[in-house]
């Protein structure tokens, strides 16, 4: 069984006041992680970094990432920094939770309601809960339907099927007439989507430490037995094609595709695979509240676009006389359009994972980030751009930047710290209110 370290993002933790006992070995092993990871994800920065005070370790620095990750005989669990002020004996499950939902709306993950409320036997753990919830999906799924397809095979049989490929025929059974080299369709669940799903259920097989996961996997890898066991890339999904009659297999294989990429080797039917499972809550944040929106207010406005890249900063570029087009590409987070698109009910919205606060009157605002929403107003013809961040305090912040007479760059926060299930209504109602930041211009003018 291995021993959980709990930290939270963006924060530093003195090792002494840990109470575990990590060896240098580990910390090279944390070395050698960030090493690997960042290679992996091009990051320019690392996810967990040891802090060193005269040539020995003093503490563990987080970054933006949370997660899981494995370092020797201890799994390290980094939280987001909304959790921090939660009563502590709910601190980790409530997180774990969060972290779930905001997942279920960027991999598209269908989460029921029956499986919501039997997440207490593996919810202390945020790997665990997302293993039971894909051998869950994935066994009613089979139950219903498992995945076959036509597949075109080419066989040398001893009787003939389908028709004959004459000249592999000639080059392979000149000698032998009782055979026929025969191309032909058939309908298998050896296919590549029930490949990647047996791939994925043998990596988690070798991870899991629940033993109702277990259970679980090992019924999954029962009902795949007659699947070939396949090496499986990222590059394979490229080659699924789903239909109408196994789309329901869609949310499933993003979280297959979620899993095989975080794994940091590869895996054969007797391999031990260990791999890290880290998200980069900049963009968890910046997904999940675009994802909130399209999902929750569709209904009232004529258009909702994340992440448009219809505009750049710089419309011309010119070498002596020869113009050399646009540079400089524009990617706000949100628009959003009400009426017929005049910019009287447009909206743009940009989500900022960062903490307010200071002691100047710039409430912790970065100069750079307002340049950026004052480039977005005059490019999009927008007077009314918000900037939203996550709340980290008990107290919500509410305050405006009116930058000249036509654009106002709203500043506001949303409580993350909530049940975000339970208590969708109330994220609802409190972005509904953000959301209303346009409304400032008509009543300032």
């Amino acid at each position: 069984m291995l021993n959980r370290v709990v930290l939270f993002e963006y924060s530093e933790k003195r090792i002494d006041e840990l109470d575990v006992q990590f060896t240098q070995r580990d910390f090279d092993r944390i070395e050698n992680f960030n090493d690997k990871i960042r290679a992996l994800k091009r990051l320019g920065t690392n996810v967990l970094e040891v802090v060193y005070s005269q040539g020995r370790p003093k503490s563990l620095k987080t970054t933006s990432f949370v997660g899981v990750i494995p370092i020797g005989n201890w799994t390290i669990e980094i939280l987001p920094k909304t959790a921090k002020d939660v009563d502590k004996d709910e601190t980790r499950r409530q997180a774990v939770r969060n972290l779930l939902y905001m997942l279920c709306f960027t991999i598209k993950l269908t989460v029921k309601e029956v499986d919501v409320s039997t997440l207490h036997k593996v919810d202390d753990d945020f790997f665990e809960v997302l293993i039971y919830l894909y051998a869950k999906n994935l066994i009613d799924a089979i139950a219903r339907n498992l995945s076959k397809n036509y597949i075109n095979r080419k066989e040398n049989l001893t009787f003939l099927k389908g028709k004959l490929n004459f000249s592999e025929h000639i080059t392979r059974n000149t000698v032998f007439a009782h055979r026929f080299f025969a191309q032909f369709d058939e309908f298998s669940e050896d296919n590549l989507l029930n490949r990647i799903l047996k791939y994925t259920t043998h990596l988690l097989l070798h991870r899991s430490r629940n033993f109702e996961n277990v259970k679980l996997l090992q019924q999954l890898a029962f009902m795949l037995d007659d699947v070939s066991f396949t090496r499986i890339g990222l590059s394979d999904f490229k080659r699924v094609h789903l239909t109408r009659l196994n789309e329901e297999y869609a949310p499933i294989l993003n979280l297959c595709k979620l899993f095989i990429s975080q794994s940091s080797v590869e895996l054969s039917a007797d391999e031990m695979a260990t791999f890290s499972f880290i998200f980069d809550m900049n963009v968890l944040f910046e997904e999940f509240i675009g994802e909130f929106i399209k999902r929750e207010f569709q209904g009232e406005y004529s258009s909702i676009r994340l992440q448009p890249a219809d505009k750049f900063l710089v419309d011309e570029k010119i070498v002596g006389h020869v113009r050399q087009g646009s540079v400089f590409r524009m990617r706000p987070d949100i628009i959003l359009q009400k009426g017929g698109g005049d910019s009287a009910g447009r909206l743009i919205l940009d989500t900022k994972y960062k903490r307010l606060g200071g002691l100047d009157n710039k409430e912790g605002v970065s100069q750079s980030d307002l340049y950026q929403m004052h480039a977005y107003s005059k490019k999009y013809d927008c007077p009314s751009v918000v900037m939203l961040y996550p709340q980290t305090s008990k107290e919500s912040k509410r305050f405006d930047f009116c930058i000249d007479s036509f654009t106002v760059v709203h500043i506001r926060t949303v409580n993350l710290c909530r049940d975000l299930r339970a208590d969708k209504e109330g994220l609802h109602n409190e972005l509904a209110e953000i959301l209303k930041a346009r409304d400032f211009v008509d009543s300032a003018s």
